[in-house]
């Protein structure tokens, strides 16, 4: 979903030693549990007080539970992962490590978080299956889907956390360490990062966060930013975080022609969003991680009788001119009406919570994990049970890309921060990708 981001100046000594980063986060931290968490911030936290599965390469400061994964083709067996691979193995072998309040964690504990978010997430590993081949390895089976390896580096694969309580005052097992408290509501509104001291890495900064929308508080980086955020001039860095913009159509709609499902309707959404920058005019490269969808392909359908609502987001520049657009072409068809509204909660409280009370919709999507078919998988997999498309088995008959666009915003537009390139978004940020924003 749509996220703003304000990136800003580190707090430095005389010596150039970072020594503090001041985080405003427009909403509390919800959870810091990876089967559990889906806002930016609580993942932002959780990405930096948890062992990973895999080592980063570019980020040795991260700890991570193995240091190599085995994925073989089972059936047919071969050397090989390609299309002809029914069923997989995954394998690794586990290195213990403390929590920040000492608790070890073995292979049992290691196994055991990684079952559980193989359940939560049952997209990365449809149908696993585990298997007892070694006492010190952790191995599962599971269908074989492709880029598997970059879909086992998802957000969701952090460890150290089912030993946490909740009288605990520290969290996390590395490479930083949690200070905070949950409030009655179960959210951290505040708190403190500090550096692991058994890991010792000295060019961590100590990270603190507050919860607040107030452009007159102190910051660096504003995770959820108001628009209040970006009133007056603080000097803050743009970064380009794209977004796929996709028009989505309710399974039970999939025998009727629809208006939203046209080639017409396509160009009028792309011309007006393209015309107020909401999309990149020149097509950027993110667009091949982007699934087209097959929804304007499909032809001879019926016609429909019935009322049908197609929701725009409410944050569009101009969005009920985009609307009026729409209905004004839809005219002839009575039953159908464009109008504006808070998509994030249409999305919760009608596709994913109840399922039901929904027609069609656009809205701009990033991907939750660093995995190149990631879109797919979350959003538009029969085997996910978080998927919009839920079941339904021909899920590209459902919808279409519109364009690509921005996610990000900025002040004064000048000062661009050097982040590491992270092209499918937020969701992976590193606190280390940002040290090299300069004023």
């Amino acid at each position: 979903f749509v996220a703003l981001i304000i990136i800003g100046f580190l707090s430095q000594t005389n010596s150039n030693q970072v020594k503090r980063y001041e985080l405003q986060f427009a909403y509390a931290v919800t959870s810091i549990n990876p089967l559990t968490y889906d806002d930016w911030q609580s993942i932002f936290v959780g990405n930096h007080i948890y062992y990973r599965l895999l080592p980063e390469e570019d980020k040795p400061e991260i700890p991570s539970v193995t240091k190599t994964l085995s994925i073989t083709c089972q059936n047919p067996i071969s050397p090989n992962l390609d299309n002809t691979c029914k069923k997989i193995r995954v394998s690794f072998k586990p290195e213990k490590f403390l929590d920040c309040l000492g608790r070890a964690y073995d292979i049992q504990d290691i196994r055991k978080e990684f079952e559980s978010i193989l359940n939560s997430k049952k997209w990365i590993i449809p149908y696993w299956k585990e298997c007892h081949d070694e006492k010190n390895i952790i191995c599962v089976t599971g269908k074989y889907e492709p880029d598997q390896l970059r879909r086992m580096k998802n957000i969701s694969f952090r460890f150290g956390w089912s030993k946490a309580k909740k009288q605990d005052m520290i969290y996390g097992a590395g490479p930083y360490c949690l200070y905070g408290k949950f409030n009655s509501y179960g959210n951290m509104e505040s708190g403190v990062l500090k550096p692991y001291s058994q890991m010792s890495n000295k060019s961590l900064p100590i990270i603190r966060f507050h919860t607040s929308q107030a452009k007159e508080d102190q910051f660096q980086l504003a995770l959820y930013g108001s628009k209040n955020l970006l009133r007056e001039n603080r000097k803050n860095i743009q970064a380009h975080t794209p977004l796929a913009y996709y028009v989505i159509t309710n399974p039970r709609l999939d025998k009727y022609q629809l208006p939203w499902n046209s080639v017409e309707a396509k160009i009028i959404i792309h011309d007006y969003l393209t015309e107020n920058e909401v999309f990149f005019a020149k097509i950027p490269g993110f667009i091949k991680f982007s699934p087209e969808g097959k929804a304007l392909l499909t032809k001879s359908k019926q016609k429909t009788a019935i009322s049908l609502e197609f929701a725009i987001p409410d944050y569009l520049p101009g969005c009920q001119r985009l609307a009026n657009t729409l209905n004004d072409k839809w005219r002839k068809n009575t039953h159908t009406r464009a109008s504006c509204t808070n998509i994030v909660n249409y999305v919760y409280s009608k596709v994913i919570k109840n399922k039901s009370g929904w027609d069609g919709f656009m809205v701009g999507i990033s991907a939750a994990d660093p995995s190149r078919n990631s879109l797919k998988y979350q959003y538009f997999s029969p085997d996910s049970p978080n998927s919009w498309t839920y079941h339904y088995p021909t899920p590209d008959k459902l919808f279409y890309l519109i364009g690509i666009g921005q996610s990000l915003a900025t002040v004064d537009g000048k000062v661009i921060c050097d982040i590491r390139p992270n092209p499918l978004g937020l969701g992976d940020i590193f606190i280390t990708d940002l040290l090299n924003c300069k004023t």
